[in-house]
């Protein structure tokens, strides 16, 4: 092949090799193409892993019917030379018939020419090898001249590039993959903690509704676990590996809603650049509409346009996009009351509530605290490393007793909080910071009996720990053996 034509060539290959993303099809693609130019009789690609060659793909040139080569056995001279020098490597007969180099495998396959070239890395330094391509041939007529190893080692080079990427987008789909794995396992039905009845009926409802495509409304106050449940929703559904794609109504301005829900186009106005919405982005998906009773009636009338026809327009275009999205609503208050203040059309809400969702609020469903608490308190540990602790029973009444305004979101806050603060394994009603936190009136131990029980266990474990020496446990503790003694009397302490 005349040289000007090599890079005509080389060019044809890389457009192909750069557009292939499967590596199975990359290892087929680069061992057919190097066959084409090289004419030899066969190919091997190689993945290097481990420090070690291991052979992907074989791929042999019919042009020639003998076929017959092993595929099990190639010259491992050549490919070591390779690996070691990371340079191309090749073997053929000289004109006068002696051999460039002999090896045992050279001989037993009977081959007159080997080319093999190590595939490196181009983004690390020093480069790695990443796989190798072979080449070799029986036919003495087909014997590597310089030129042939010159074309060789650009198309390696070539191939060298399209192998690095392809690896990389492997890396990244797996990488993808585990993690929505990751995803979906956090949202599976045992991760909404509850015994009470509430719950389980819940639960039933979330099995009836999770091989369809039914548009659900979640009511709850704020905390109760309204996303969770949302999240839950897709991540059970047919749809849990295309996106889910949520947008909080009553966060953004009734200006920017409709542009972050529908998408705009470019040129509406001065500097404005095309964005795709929330609907586009949840194509195929779940879009999840958080506190809609706070989205503004103009808005609410495109969104019923999309519930009825499946189809968006964006701001600044005449165009429908058709879409495949289902919708997924929560909100915090009561609709029917909005309805009525013409807050919330009507024709909506029908639209909506083809299921409802009522999460009861925390003080409704009291036998969840304890359940949600220490399944809080070990997640918390494991994710901070922590050693692990209990509540006492005297903090386990004050969080029962509580009313919980905050509902589920308020409880984790506190009692990762009161996980911080406890010094001991034991976490006290102190360390919970709600006794004097709200106006609501419950069952509460008075402050100086919380310091009297934890004063009394702090005495008991300081003379444990100095086996009832009353000086070293005094100094320990702060205070005189005067002052010791007459805690051990006011507590009745066995010493």
């Amino acid at each position: 092949m005349k040289k000007e034509n090599y890079f005509k060539l080389l060019l044809s290959i890389s457009s192909e090799l750069y557009s292939i993303q499967n590596l199975e099809e990359l290892y087929r693609v680069i061992s057919k193409k190097v066959l084409e130019f090289t004419e030899a009789e066969r190919a091997i690609f190689f993945l290097f892993e481990n420090n070690e060659p291991k052979p992907v793909y074989i791929e042999y040139n019919f042009y020639y019917k003998d076929t017959s080569l092993l595929p099990d056995k190639w010259s491992n001279t050549v490919v070591k030379n390779a690996i070691e020098s990371k340079k191309p490597v090749t073997f053929f007969v000289k004109p006068t018939g002696e051999l460039a180099f002999l090896s045992k495998s050279i001989e037993a396959l009977s081959l007159q020419a080997v080319m093999c070239a190590p595939l490196l890395s181009v983004r690390k330094t020093p480069p790695e090898i990443l796989g190798l391509i072979y080449v070799d041939s029986r036919v003495e007529l087909r014997v590597f001249t310089s030129e042939d190893l010159e074309l060789f080692s650009l198309f390696a080079n070539q191939a060298s590039i399209a192998l690095e990427n392809a690896l990389i987008l492997q890396k990244l789909k797996k990488n993808a993959e585990e993690l929505a794995k990751k995803v979906q396992s956090k949202f599976q039905y045992q991760n909404i903690i509850g015994k009470s009845p509430q719950i389980r009926k819940i639960y039933k409802l979330l099995e009836t509704i999770k091989n369809t495509d039914v548009e659900v409304l979640i009511v709850g106050e704020t905390g109760t676990g309204k996303e969770l449940i949302a999240k839950t929703i897709h991540y059970n559904s047919k749809r849990k590996n295309k996106p889910f794609i949520q947008i909080n109504c009553a966060a953004l301005p009734k200006e920017i809603v409709e542009v972050e829900l529908f998408g705009i186009e470019k040129k509406v106005a001065t500097g404005v650049l095309a964005h795709k919405g929330k609907f586009e982005l949840a194509n195929n998906g779940t879009l999840f509409l958080d506190e809609i009773a706070d989205m503004d009636i103009q808005t609410q009338v495109k969104i019923l346009h999309f519930l009825q026809y499946k189809t968006i327009r964006k701001i600044g275009s005449f165009k429908e996009i058709k879409l495949d999205v289902r919708i997924l609503a929560a909100t915090n208050k009561n609709i029917e009351e909005e309805i009525k203040k013409n807050k919330f059309r009507k024709d909506l809400y029908f639209r909506l509530n083809t299921v409802v969702i009522y999460l009861p609020p925390l003080r409704e469903r009291k036998e969840d605290i304890l359940p949600i608490a220490y399944y809080t308190m070990e997640k918390f540990r494991k994710e901070q490393n922590l050693p692990p602790k209990i509540l006492s029973p005297e903090a386990e009444k004050i969080l029962l007793e509580y009313p919980w305004p905050g509902n589920i979101r308020e409880l984790i806050q506190v009692v990762q909080r009161a996980y911080i603060l406890a010094n001991s394994n034991i976490i006290q009603p102190y360390h919970l910071g709600i006794l004097d936190k709200t106006p609501y009136q419950f069952n509460l131990i008075p402050y100086n009996k919380l310091r009297e029980n934890y004063e009394k266990q702090l005495i008991q474990k300081a003379l444990i720990k100095f086996s009832n020496n009353i000086q070293k446990t005094a100094k320990h503790l702060g205070i005189t053996r005067k002052t010791l003694y007459q805690k051990i009397k006011k507590y009745n302490l066995v010493v």
